[in-house]
C-alpha cells in the first residue's frame, strides 16, 4: 500500500519518541522516594517520588513502568514490523499496522489525559496525533470490497462477529461496574482514583473504541464491510494491549505492592482469545490469497 510520506514520518517519529519515553520511564526506578501525601479525595497516599513519575502512586507508577516495557519490547518492534509488510504489500499488514498505531494512540491518549502532568506531557501528546491521524489515513485508505474478498467464502464471521460483541460488551459492563459504586455514592472516589480527577481509561473505552467494537461486530453478522474492517483490527490491538494489562498485573504482584492475580487471570483469557482471532485472521487470509 502506497501511504505517502506522512505514514513514514510517523513511523519514523513514533518510533524515536517512544523509544525516549520508555527508557525515561523506565530509568525512574532508580530515582523512586516514597512518601505519603494527602490527594484531592483527603486521603494518604504513597507517592512514588522520584523520575518522571514522581507524583503517580507506587501502584500507578509501577504499572506505567511496565507499560512502558511493553511499548519499547512488544509494541514497537510490532509496528516497525507490520509497516514494513503493508510496503511489501502483504493482504492484511495494512489493519494490523492500523492496529499497533491505534494502540499507541490509546496508550498515549490515557497517558496524556490520565497521568500527572510531566515533563514528557508534549511527547506523550506528539505520539497521540501521529497515530490518530495515522489510523484515519490506513482506514480510509483500504478497500471494502478487498477487505471482504481477502478472507473468502470460508471466513468464520460469526465467530469473528461474536468475539468483537462479548469483548466490548464484557470490557464495558467491568468499566461500568467499577464506577457505579462511587457514582451512586456507595463507595469514596479515592478508592478508585488515589491521584488523578477522572477515569480517563473508562471515559474513552465507553465512549468511544468499545460503542465502534460493538456496532461493528454486529455488523459483521450480516457481512458488512465494517464488520470486516474491525474483525481485522481488534484482534491485535487486543493482544498488546492484554499484554501491557497483564505485565502490570505480574509486575504489581512480583514486587509485592499489589496483589493482583485475579486482574492476571482474566486478562490473561482476553489476551489468549484474542490471539486465537488474530491467528484465525491470518490463517484465513493465506487461505484467500
Amino acid at each position: 500500500m502506497n501511504t505517502g510520506k506522512f505514514v513514514w514520518a510517523g513511523v519514523v517519529s513514533t518510533g524515536i519518541l517512544v523509544t525516549f519515553a520508555s527508557i525515561v520511564g523506565v530509568s525512574a526506578l532508580r530515582l523512586q522516594d516514597w512518601h505519603t501525601a494527602i490527594n484531592i479525595f483527603g486521603e494518604t497516599v504513597t507517592l512514588f517520588g522520584g523520575g518522571i513519575y514522581a507524583y503517580q502512586t507506587v501502584s500507578q507508577a509501577y504499572q506505567v513502568i511496565a507499560h512502558d516495557l511493553v511499548n519499547l519490547f512488544v509494541a514497537l518492534p510490532v509496528y516497525v514490523l507490520t509497516y514494513w509488510l503493508m510496503k511489501k504489500d502483504y493482504p492484511v499488514a495494512p489493519y494490523l499496522f492500523a492496529a499497533t498505531a491505534l494502540y499507541f494512540a490509546f496508550t498515549f491518549g490515557i497517558y496524556t489525559f490520565f497521568a500527572v502532568f510531566n515533563d514528557l506531557f508534549l511527547v506523550y501528546v506528539t505520539i497521540l496525533g501521529i497515530n490518530f491521524y495515522i489510523v484515519l489515513n490506513i482506514v480510509s485508505r483500504v478497500s471494502r470490497a478487498d477487505t471482504v474478498r481477502m478472507y473468502g467464502d470460508r471466513y468464520p464471521k460469526s465467530l469473528l462477529a461474536n468475539y468483537l460483541v462479548v469483548v466490548s460488551s464484557l470490557m464495558a459492563l467491568f468499566w461500568i461496574f467499577q464506577a457505579l459504586p462511587t457514582v451512586l455514592g456507595g463507595s469514596e472516589a479515592g478508592q478508585i482514583l488515589p491521584v488523578g480527577t477522572t477515569l480517563v481509561p473508562h471515559a474513552i473505552d465507553l465512549a468511544f473504541l468499545l460503542p465502534i467494537v460493538l456496532v461493528a461486530g454486529c455488523t459483521l453478522y450480516s457481512g458488512h464491510a465494517a464488520g470486516y474492517i474491525a474483525a481485522s483490527i481488534v484482534p491485535l490491538f487486543l493482544v498488546i494491549m492484554m499484554s501491557s494489562v497483564v505485565a502490570k498485573g505480574v509486575i504489581l504482584t512480583v514486587t509485592g505492592i499489589e496483589p493482583a492475580i485475579e486482574m492476571i487471570v482474566l486478562m490473561g483469557l482476553f489476551l489468549l482469545t484474542s490471539m486465537i482471532m488474530l491467528i484465525v485472521n491470518l490463517v484465513y487470509t493465506r487461505r484467500a490469497r
